[in-house]
């Protein structure tokens, strides 16, 4: 009887063992399928730390507008009257041409260098804006570019406004404090 006991005491050990060891074995299958998987999806958007923060299947699941009237983007060529402009749009890389005529409005849009502490009840504007000319536009430049048609479909629009985007550090006076929450629970 003592062999016997023994001997069941082995067999549940075992299966044990082998159910332990096929459970690893599923969890193991299921990491490497989904890293090779993860592998054969193209990448959607890359994050400054190299991760992948949205997938294409993510990306496709943007919905873009019916109506769209303006791009923004960087300058890549300026031709007489005409610029090409390289864009993200919804997600896609696209490249505009843009006539300007000579009734745009063109304006620059300086970031402030200096904010002031916000005051309740106050608007803090964040920029200085000023008129400016075509010639004011450089390769490499920011722009917002506004039109006066639906440009969804369209590669080669002319434009109604334009406004040149400066980007500064900012520097705050004082130091920022987080608002406060008052009344916050739980649901």
């Amino acid at each position: 009887m003592d062999i016997f006991q023994n001997n069941k005491k082995n067999v549940i050990i075992a299966i044990a063992i082998i159910i332990i060891l096929g459970v690893i074995a599923i969890v193991w299958k299921n990491i490497i399928e989904e890293k090779a998987r993860m592998k054969k999806e193209a990448v959607g958007f890359i994050g400054s730390d190299g991760k992948v923060l949205f997938s294409p299947s993510e990306v496709s699941e943007i919905k873009v507008p019916n109506e769209i009237v303006s791009i923004s983007g960087s300058v890549e060529k300026i031709d007489k009257d005409v610029l090409i402009i390289k864009s993200l749009f919804f997600g896609e890389q696209k490249i505009y041409t843009v006539i300007v005529g000579s009734g745009v409005k063109i304006q620059k849009r300086e970031m402030k260098k200096d904010t002031s502490k916000y005051e309740e009840g106050n608007i803090i504007e964040p920029f200085i804006v000023t008129d400016a000319v075509f010639a004011d536009i450089r390769p490499n430049d920011n722009l917002n570019i506004e039109a006066n048609e639906n440009i969804k479909e369209k590669t080669t629009f002319e434009a109604k406004a334009i406004y040149i985007e400066i980007m500064n550090s900012v520097s705050v006076s004082e130091p920022l404090e987080m608002p406060k929450i008052e009344n916050f629970s739980k649901p």
